[in-house]
């Protein structure tokens, strides 16, 4: 009987001995941001277990390391990623998911402002910084019924103002859109003595740019210069037309191309026109659709305005700066100064100024092509 008591003892004595000790993290997942740290903590049962060794590991140690410290495992993000951080004792083993984010610190538009048309899109970009940012970027509109947005592009919906917003994180940025509807052969009350068109000779929108003529002709060309003029006379090198013999200095009906393009009352405009025009409006870089120009609103009523694109010039057989919304503005009057029959008065502006000239020089000589915005009374 001693001898069966004695093995039994013995048995229950290495039972104790091999009880299996259980490993437990206090957090099943962790999300913390690059360069921070977190403290992962390790409970052991039974409760005597504590003390033993214990082995922590991470499995990606460019997202995230470990370092021991007793139970606990100070984690440290290293860069944006996942990694498995793993804690064992004997064969008993558990595991934290770690997510290192790089918050975005500040996001900016490439737009403050801009202006659409009813049914057009425009694309805004968005910058984060730091670029290394895993914040994703949200867009939202304050009024759906005038604008919407989608990754980024914008789309006129109705007329009014509506502010775009891009968020990323903590950081936003807005810009604020205005929708109109301008239509391609619509008469503009400026408060003026005329009406202005919306749009340029040969456009469908109010921003693209039209065809381009020379002063006192009627049809758009491949090239223009003073060898292919209308109204010069090659073998005597003279003017045939609005000259020093005839004393004509305003346009007549059939050598205007806005009252061939449009018919009706359309025309040119005066050089006294335009100067009432640059006078009495409010002139603003703007860009409409994407495409840059002035926004000329009446002083009046700011919701009345006309848009002049950037559409460029044609000057000689080599030279053309004609993409819309580049570098220059070129619009003829229908006049001819009284000390000259080679430059018409002239609007000229450019994207790289805040100058606004309307004047006669050698560089809007009648053989350029330019821009023809009618007007009509």
């Amino acid at each position: 009987m001693k001898r069966i008591l004695f093995a039994l003892a013995v048995l229950l004595l290495l039972a104790g001995c091999t009880k299996e000790v259980k490993v437990a993290l206090d957090k099943s997942e962790i999300t913390l941001e690059k360069g921070t740290v977190a403290v992962l903590t390790a409970k052991l049962t039974p409760a005597k277990a504590s003390g033993k060794t214990l082995t922590w590991v991470s499995s990606n140690p460019e997202v995230a390391t470990v370092t021991p410290n007793g139970e606990e495992g100070i984690v440290l993000g290293v860069d944006a990623g996942t990694a498995e951080i793993s804690v064992s004792c004997d064969d008993n083993t558990d595991k934290c998911v770690v997510t290192v984010v790089i918050p975005a610190k500040s996001i900016t538009l490439n737009k403050e402002s801009f202006i659409l048309s009813v049914g057009a899109s425009r694309k805004l970009t968005a910058t984060i910084d730091p670029a290394s940012s895993t914040d994703a970027i949200e867009w939202s509109s304050s009024d759906k019924a005038v604008a919407t947005v989608a990754d980024g592009t914008v789309t006129g919906v109705a007329v009014g103002s509506a502010t775009i917003t891009a968020k990323a994180g903590s950081a936003q940025a807005s810009c604020v859109v205005s929708v109109h509807d301008v239509s391609a052969d619509g008469a503009v009350d400026l408060g003026l003595s005329v009406f202005w068109a919306s749009c340029n000779v040969g456009a469908d929108k109010p921003e693209e740019n039209g065809d381009l003529f020379a002063w006192g002709e009627t049809e758009a060309k491949d090239h223009y210069y003073i060898d292919n003029y209308k109204w010069l006379d090659g073998a005597s090198n003279t003017l045939t037309k609005y000259c020093k013999a005839d004393g004509k200095k305003v346009l007549e009906p059939e050598d205007d191309a806005a009252r061939t393009a449009r018919g009706g009352n359309w025309r040119t405009p005066t050089v006294e026109e335009w100067r009432e025009l640059k006078d009495n409006c409010d002139w603003t870089r703007a860009e409409l659709n994407g495409i840059g120009g002035y926004k000329v609103s009446s002083k009046s009523s700011p919701d009345k305005w006309i848009f002049l694109p950037l559409a460029g010039y044609m000057l000689n057989k080599d030279y053309s700066n004609t993409v819309a919304g580049q570098y220059h503005g070129l619009y003829w009057s229908s006049t001819l100064p009284d000390n000259s029959t080679i430059q018409p008065w002239s609007l000229h502006f450019t994207s790289y100024s805040d100058l606004i000239d309307l004047s006669y020089s050698t560089f809007d000589r009648r053989s350029t092509g330019a821009s023809v915005r009618p007007v009509m009374e």
